[in-house]
């Protein structure tokens, strides 16, 4: 007997084009871990319902979870806070993360 299908796969992107699929987003982060900076953009990662109902894009989705899983970097400037995190998170939610950044340090 064979293992049922997940309810999702993951399909990466790239500039609208699907290039891969991967089984979980731990598999779609080690795949775009790497991405250059200049290529970080075009990369999308889409949710493929296996049972035949929409597929959905997850990118800003994925981002954000994936951010959880880093610190960010101490600093005033912007490349110094997002540092720690690789270039497809900083592609998609970077202006967010600066702005959860600022609003903590007026904070305390």
């Amino acid at each position: 007997m064979t293992d049922p299908l997940p309810q999702f796969v993951y399909a990466i992107h790239f500039e609208g084009a699907p290039i891969t699929c991967r089984a979980t987003q731990e598999e779609c982060r080690a795949y775009l871990l790497d991405v250059s900076e200049e290529d970080a953009e075009s990369y999308q990662v889409w949710a493929v319902d296996s049972v035949g109902e929409a597929s959905i894009d997850r990118t800003i989705q994925f981002a954000d979870a994936w951010a959880d899983e880093f610190d960010m970097g101490s600093g005033d400037d912007r490349e110094t806070i997002l540092a720690p995190y690789p270039a497809f998170i900083r592609a998609f939610i970077g202006d967010q993360l600066i702005a959860a950044y600022r609003a903590a340090q007026e904070q305390s």
